[in-house]
């Protein structure tokens, strides 16, 4: 049904821009509009809502008619198309399984990946996909790359004014600067956007100190929301004026510079108490026995490489002797070895690091290890667990509760054993969650509603004695990819994706999968980097 796709820069353009190239790269036409267009029928990735649209010039135009269509459809379709004849071959191996018992042999599906993919999604991006393609305003875009040219920008138009104003306005929230600097009271810039971390990481790795505002700020008359960051003169040293101007260029933030901790308006200003100087952690992350290679890389190459934050590769097995005080942050990445790599001594160490102020965070298969009720990490607890058996029939279902196998003409005597209360694996889909804006962890995010990715069967009751940042609530949940019908909204719906958790003066943080897959992800990479940075300091 889609004939057109727009991309619209939106809070974070860098983020807009990077998705882009990746087009480019791949030699699929893209055109940015020149004008404001207003149209019918736009379809939004992530709400489902359908309407009239209006989408402002600089926005990113990608049309199905093209020589790379197949690989459009492929990168931008909001879902895929699954072959009808496999996926009746999987319910039928999956209505035979619901009528074995626990110890019987199961059907093996065969779903060979994920089945929810789409760029525009995972990107996290605004995004539209249109049910037609009429003509609009709009200049082809031209891009030669090399490595020396990374990141690419937007091109910079020449000619007419307007198409000048329009490579202006494209460029202007991505190439970064200080305005009416130097500041005499503070530096202040937004933390909106994946450039913004990587700025304050850059400060606070050269030791300069950087604050954030947990509440919304106000210096002079200029407002800025809560999780602003604030670099104060009287905190730096005088290098602190070119160091910022240098980086918010390289990395590309438009700073504002201050000259008044005054405010006209509001309780916050920037010498309130809200503003919370942050301390650089210190970052371990576990390698080796018990980790998976490629979860590893993928926490590697999103902490070093996306956002420069520097870690310590620390092995699993030898976590009894590491000296955990020397980290203010240690990361399970995705593995199913833990439990054997730490043993009762790792485990029991780690706990105490916890308790004494560490901030400890598991994803995905990691997540499930935290989750024993044995280890006394969180209250939170896998959906299917004998503790939270009260939340499930205790009796076996009846022939007429099983679900029947597809064309069978006479369905198998289902064994008094069988069961289907339990979340079936789910091959990889994407997710409408609700995202708390009242957390610390949801700094930088402007909307209620992320989409994240679910794959396999780890789904997460809520933490009882913490908080549920990112949680699956109320409405339609699946976005993109398969499901189980009648089995994986109506178990997920009421649980926990992101849980953080207090433990004596530390906290523990799952993800109940892994926030860096295939760095596809930059929204949910950017929860991560929150729950480092902002996990040691603010409660």
């Amino acid at each position: 049904d889609w004939k057109r796709f727009v991309i619209v820069p939106g809070s974070d353009p860098e983020r807009a821009a990077r998705l882009v190239e990746v087009l480019l790269r791949n030699d699929i036409d893209v055109s940015v509009t020149v004008d404001t267009i207003r149209v019918g029928g736009a379809h939004s990735y992530l709400t489902g809502a359908v309407g009239r649209q209006e989408f402002p010039a600089g926005s990113y135009i990608v049309d199905l008619a093209q020589p790379q269509a197949r690989l459009v459809d492929a990168l931008l379709a909001p879902d895929a198309e699954l072959d009808a004849e496999f996926i009746e071959r999987q319910l039928q191996k999956r209505a035979l399984n619901a009528r074995r018992g626990s110890r019987a042999a199961r059907e093996r599906y065969e779903f060979y990946d994920v089945t929810g993919w789409s760029l525009a999604l995972s990107f996290g991006v605004d995004a539209y996909w249109l049910e037609s393609a009429s003509r609009v305003s709009a200049m082809p875009i031209e891009a030669v790359f090399d490595e020396r040219a990374r990141p690419w920008r937007p091109p910079a138009f020449t000619g007419p004014r307007d198409l000048r104003r329009l490579s202006e306005q494209l460029r202007a929230g991505i190439d970064g600067g200080v305005q009416n600097g130097p500041a005499r009271t503070a530096y202040i810039f937004r933390f909106d956007t994946d450039a913004s971390v990587r700025l304050a990481v850059g400060l606070m790795k050269e030791g300069y100190k950087v604050a954030l505002s947990a509440k919304p700020l106000a210096a002079g008359s200029t407002s800025y929301p809560r999780g602003s960051v604030v670099v104060r003169v009287s905190r730096n040293p005088d290098t602190v004026h070119e160091r910022v101007e240098t980086l918010a260029g390289r990395f590309g933030v438009q700073v504002d510079a201050v000259h008044t901790a005054y405010c006209d308006e509001g309780p916050t200003g920037v010498g309130s108490n809200p503003v919370v100087t942050l301390r650089f952690p210190r970052v371990a992350v576990l390698v080796g026995e018990g980790v998976s290679v490629s979860g590893f890389g993928h926490t590697w190459y999103a902490l070093e490489r996306e956002y420069g934050l520097p870690f310590t590769a620390v092995r699993a097995d030898r976590l009894g002797d590491l000296r955990v005080s020397n980290y203010d942050v240690v990361v399970l990445p995705p593995g199913r070895g833990y439990r054997r790599a730490f043993g009762e001594d790792g485990a029991d160490a780690l706990r105490e690091w916890v308790r004494s102020g560490g901030v400890l965070i598991g994803m995905a298969g990691a997540a499930e290890y935290l989750a024993d009720s044995d280890l006394g990490f969180t209250t939170a607890r896998l959906v299917g667990d004998e503790e939270e058996a009260d939340t499930v029939e205790e009796t076996a279902p009846s022939e007429e509760e099983l679900p029947p196998p597809h064309g069978a003409t006479m369905p198998p005597l289902a064994s008094p054993g069988a069961s289907e209360s339990a979340p079936l694996s789910v091959p990889g889909a994407i997710m409408r969650a609700s995202l708390d804006l009242t957390h610390p962890f949801s700094f930088g995010f402007e909307s209620q509603e992320i989409g994240v990715l679910v794959s396999g069967d780890d789904f997460y009751y809520p933490s009882k004695e913490g908080s549920n940042p990112v949680a699956f609530v109320g409405g339609s949940l699946r976005v993109a990819g398969f499901v189980w019908p009648e089995n994986t909204e109506r178990l997920l719906r009421g649980t926990a994706w992101m849980i953080d958790e207090p433990l004596g003066s530390g906290r523990v943080v799952l993800f109940a999968d892994d926030p860096n897959y295939r760095l596809l992800w930059p929204s949910l990479s950017r929860l991560l980097l929150n729950a480092i940075l902002i996990g040691p300091t603010v409660r």
